[in-house]
């Protein structure tokens, strides 16, 4: 097996671990409308931990995957404003 090939097969792996990761950091953070501690907890990382995955991924409360949960009746019921 050539090197390079298998530079590539784990490329592909870890690129493909990170892209799960950052799906299910998403969808804990809209889970539990962006409260981090708990979100950390459901995650079982620590807090510190998810902070640091928020800004590997440059994740944060608006963009528009999350937004999107922030509008219409939700984002009545939570004081926020609509887009």
């Amino acid at each position: 097996m050539d090197e390079i090939d298998a530079f590539d097969l784990k490329e592909i792996v870890r690129k493909a671990g990170e892209m799960a990761e950052k799906e299910r950091i998403q969808q804990v953070l809209l889970e539990t409308w962006w409260n981090r501690q708990r979100a950390a907890r459901l995650l079982q990382v620590s807090y510190k931990t998810l902070l640091f995955k928020i800004a590997k991924y440059r994740l944060n409360s608006t963009s528009p995957i999350f937004m999107s949960k922030f509008s219409g009746t939700h984002a009545i019921l939570y004081g926020r404003k609509e887009i």
